[in-house]
């Protein structure tokens, strides 16, 4: 009795849980429906939180400067195809390889760059920067020095030295006017679009060199002073003023001499000469211009301008013949001999117009050219200029003659009083 009631009892739950499981799915969820589950402790994480701004994703890229502008701030990265413009701001760090500091002047094309930056809409702004440069060393003969563009050609190549560069011979500290052609060097540095900028030297000399300030010429003897000692300069010496072939006798006491050569004895003999001369400020008014002399007289010095001679305005360049007469202008220039070789001008001021006016007698009258020669001036006359007698008649030009009394009044331009107007003293007729 008791194993049927047990059976019949099993039989009525699994009646019961049939209906149950036909209602639900396999997977639990309710016949029909679907079930999301939403935990609202998380926020979504593919939208910001509302009130919160976007977080800018920081960029990086590896590669070579494909091109820089300093002075725009900005920075160029090439990585295969792939090219970046960064912005350079106050705030982007800076680092060179085995520098101390860096600026972004310190970029080169062609220099290895590592750049983390973040993009946005305005650009890409660079937070840092680290720059290796390409190393390179150069070992030779000095066959060039360029002192204005602070130069050695060094066994054909050109190495630029840069001004904070070290140069020294043994324990000897030198400057840049120090090196003379024939020494020896070994120069290190980087690479700059392939020229060297050197940063060390070290000078092997070669031959003896003597330096100071020249004190005394003798063109005859072919002896000069320098510091005291005294150099015989050898007839096929080579001599070089600021940079250019010069002869024995243009060179000037208080220049800066460094003379190569040897000794005999207390004899030294000059082969080389390398000569620094300061160029002197001349400023002023432009007095004369003359075009086909090739001369200009500045403040009452007289420069002789050659076709190295730069000339400017509003720093743009003209030509010596756009000079005028009554400009202001500065100019800098060496003295060659008996002459002074304009190596700069600067006009600073046009000339301004100044009123004037001009009495007495006309001594000529020129109909084509509209001028009037009075007391030696010349007065120019246009068809604005205001011509009346001293009965208030009015007058023309062609009524002027030679012997009237006038007085012109206006403003000089270039030595010419161009008139406004003319007064003209009739003769009382007797």
């Amino acid at each position: 009795m008791r194993k049927w009631f047990s059976m019949l009892l099993a039989l009525m739950l699994m009646l019961t849980l049939v209906p149950l499981a036909q209602a639900h799915g396999s997977d639990g969820k309710l016949a029909g429906q679907s079930v999301k589950w939403v935990d609202k402790g998380k926020p979504d994480k593919g939208k910001p939180e509302k009130g919160k701004p976007e977080k800018k994703k920081v960029e990086k890229i590896a590669g070579k400067v494909a091109a820089v502008d300093a002075a725009a701030g900005k920075l160029t990265v090439s990585n295969g195809s792939k090219q970046v413009e960064l912005l350079l701001t106050s705030e982007t760090s800076i680092k060179v390889k085995d520098w101390k500091t860096a600026t972004a002047a310190d970029i080169w094309v062609g220099d290895q760059v590592k750049a983390e930056y973040t993009a946005a809409d305005t650009g890409n702004t660079a937070k840092k920067i680290e720059i290796a440069k390409k190393k390179g060393v150069v070992y030779g003969k000095v066959t060039a020095v360029d002192p204005a563009a602070q130069t050695l050609t060094v066994s054909g190549k050109t190495i630029h030295v840069l001004d904070d560069a070290s140069i020294r011979s043994g324990k000897e500290q030198l400057a840049f006017a120090d090196i003379v052609e024939g020494d020896q060097l070994k120069a290190e540095g980087y690479l700059k679009e392939g020229t060297l900028q050197a940063v060390k030297i070290e000078v092997k000399r070669q031959a003896a060199v003597v330096k100071g300030s020249l004190q005394s010429i003798d063109a005859a003897t072919r002896t000069l002073v320098v510091d005291g000692k005294s150099i015989v300069v050898a007839p096929d010496a080579k001599i070089r003023l600021n940079g250019s072939d010069a002869a024995l006798e243009q060179l000037a006491v208080g220049d800066k001499v460094v003379a190569t050569g040897k000794w005999s004895g207390k004899l030294f003999t000059a082969r080389i000469l390398n000569v620094q001369r300061t160029a002197v400020e001349v400023e002023g008014e432009v007095e004369s211009v003359d075009v086909e002399g090739k001369k200009v007289t500045i403040g009452g010095k007289t420069l002789t301008v050659t076709d190295a001679t730069k000339i400017t305005s509003d720093d743009k360049a003209i030509a010596l013949a756009d000079l005028t007469v009554g400009s202001k202008a500065e100019a800098k220039a060496l003295q060659m001999g008996e002459e002074w070789i304009a190596l700069k001008i600067e006009v600073k001021q046009a000339p301004e117009d100044k009123e004037g006016e001009v009495e007495g007698k006309v001594e000529a009258v020129d109909a084509a050219a509209m001028t009037l020669t009075v007391g030696g001036k010349t007065v120019h006359v246009s068809d604005t200029t205001r011509i009346s007698a001293e009965d208030h008649q009015t007058l023309t030009f062609a009524d002027l003659a030679p012997g009237m009394e006038i007085e012109a009044k206006g403003t000089w331009k270039e030595q010419v009083l161009e008139a406004s107007e003319i007064n003209v003293e009739l003769n009382d007729e007797e």
